[in-house]
């Protein structure tokens, strides 16, 4: 599925909405497709960024292999390139560091939360901004959690103990 502003890329012109052949999926894309030039026709930049991410966003939700999220990544990445002097641009700087965060990279917390830091210095009291801070406030929390098991090997207790920035 075309992410960018591929000319391939699924719009309602050309598929059929009521085609119950037609994966939903292709059908929301082409409706956030056809929004996002919509605005970007009335000189909304941000706005079609807005319908962007919201379509990285279901995307990403439905398709879980690395590869499929790294391109999502990088089409966002790209898309976010070319609008550093809007303030909306933090939305996507936001959605783009929960992106990273979810990777199962072993850098993914350190790169989600030096993103959402720049953000929220870059853009504080935007929308954004707030998320980011939220974001990287969250990544540097302490948190445990205990499990302990209902039924074990007899004679033998176990429990799991899972922990992040304690000191």
């Amino acid at each position: 599925m075309a992410l960018s502003n591929d000319p391939k890329a699924p719009s309602i012109s050309n598929i059929s909405m009521t085609d119950t052949a037609v994966h939903p999926l292709v059908r929301m894309a082409a409706i956030l497709n056809d929004l996002e030039q919509w605005h970007l026709g009335r000189n909304r930049p941000e706005a079609a960024l807005e319908a962007f991410v919201t379509k990285l966003e279901n995307l990403h939700i439905h398709f879980d292999e690395d590869a499929d999220r790294k391109a999502i990544i990088s089409s966002l990445e790209q898309r976010l390139g070319s609008l550093t002097d809007k303030p909306w641009r933090a939305r996507g700087v936001a959605q783009l560091a929960r992106f990273i965060e979810q990777q199962s990279d072993p850098e993914n917390l350190i790169r989600a939360r030096d993103l959402a830091i720049g953000c929220s210095k870059k853009y504080p009291g935007t929308i954004g901004g707030d998320q980011c801070l939220s974001i990287y406030k969250g990544i540097e929390s302490p948190s445990y959690e205990i499990e302990g098991m209902g039924i074990d090997a007899p004679q033998k207790r176990s429990l799991g103990i899972k922990y992040k920035n304690l000191t």
